[in-house]
């Protein structure tokens, strides 16, 4: 085997602070309620071992409880949390993380991200953005010193703000979580973030559910037998994202987990499909752009 397909077949990805954060991730976006603790006890007990929620999703109690559901061990499961853009500043984003550390029933947390680069309701050009984030990831830094947070990071950062941050951080982000897809494939902020040791988480993998109906996914998993939802997760790892599809769903729950299994037993994209998928990139956003952000 290949040392690139042996790489993506393996369980878990080193952060430079050489914490291992599992390769593929459960989203909770949008899951609330009963609903989101059967979801995520389902993706537990299906085999995953990272779940990622943020404060402004508002379930992290029912993370807590499907993971208390699913009869894992704190140390069995990593845990993703965000603080938002109206949590940015240092004693918010303090605050934040200690309300996120109450909800979730944990002392710490494996990951502790940044959800945005600004300040919610605030003009995207005001200097007000460089100043709370900033602010921000020295609260970040310290929870991170105190062992409240075992790695930290960002998301929705551009390269700007990334080179911003790295010019001013006593620790430097570990993970960027930017949404990723083949119709927006961010390849020069990929490269800068592989530059400088910070792993991609990939959000909205499936492009909210739009590209599971393109022809090029449809005709490409027909010649694969697989899933659209599997090829277009194969296609991340293979670019060296950790993918979160999210879904409430047991059947496809369980189908998103098997592309692990799928890359063990040696099931890849050859050259002719990764590069008719690469073709695909129009730097189209399913979700939100912060290119406009100071």
């Amino acid at each position: 085997r290949c040392p690139a397909l042996a790489a993506m077949a393996s369980a878990t990805v080193a952060l430079s602070n050489g914490v291992l954060l599992p390769r593929l991730g459960f989203g909770t976006h949008t899951l609330r309620g009963d609903v989101c603790e059967v979801a995520v006890q389902r993706a537990l007990e299906c085999g995953y071992r990272q779940v990622d929620t943020a404060s402004i999703y508002k379930n992290e109690e029912e993370v807590k409880r499907g993971i208390s559901r699913a009869n894992l061990r704190r140390q069995d499961v990593f845990i993703t949390s965000k603080c938002s853009p109206y949590e940015l500043n240092y004693e918010k984003t303090r605050g934040a993380l200690e309300s996120t550390l109450a909800k979730l029933g944990t002392a710490y947390i494996d990951l502790y991200l940044i959800h945005w680069p600004g300040v919610a309701r605030v003009k995207h050009s005001s200097s007000e953005h460089r100043e709370a984030r900033s602010a921000s990831w020295k609260a970040l830094e310290d929870a991170y010193m105190e062992g409240k947070c075992r790695a930290i990071g960002v998301s929705n950062y551009n390269q700007k703000h990334l080179e911003e941050l790295l010019s001013q951080a006593r620790v430097a982000p570990h993970v960027n979580q930017i949404e990723f897809h083949p119709q927006l494939q961010r390849k020069a902020l990929c490269n800068f973030c592989a530059n400088h040791g910070i792993a991609l988480q990939a959000y909205s993998p499936l492009g909210c559910g739009e590209l599971l109906h393109h022809k090029t996914v449809t005709g490409i998993a027909r010649e694969m037998d697989c899933s659209a939802a599997q090829l277009l997760l194969l296609w991340c790892l293979h670019k060296g994202t950790v993918p979160l599809p999210r879904s409430s769903s047991e059947e496809n729950i369980k189908a998103n987990f098997r592309v692990q299994q799928m890359l063990l037993d040696g099931v890849t994209l050859s050259s002719a499909h990764l590069a008719e998928m690469d073709s695909m990139d129009q730097g189209r956003h399913f979700c939100w752009s912060s290119d406009s952000v100071l």
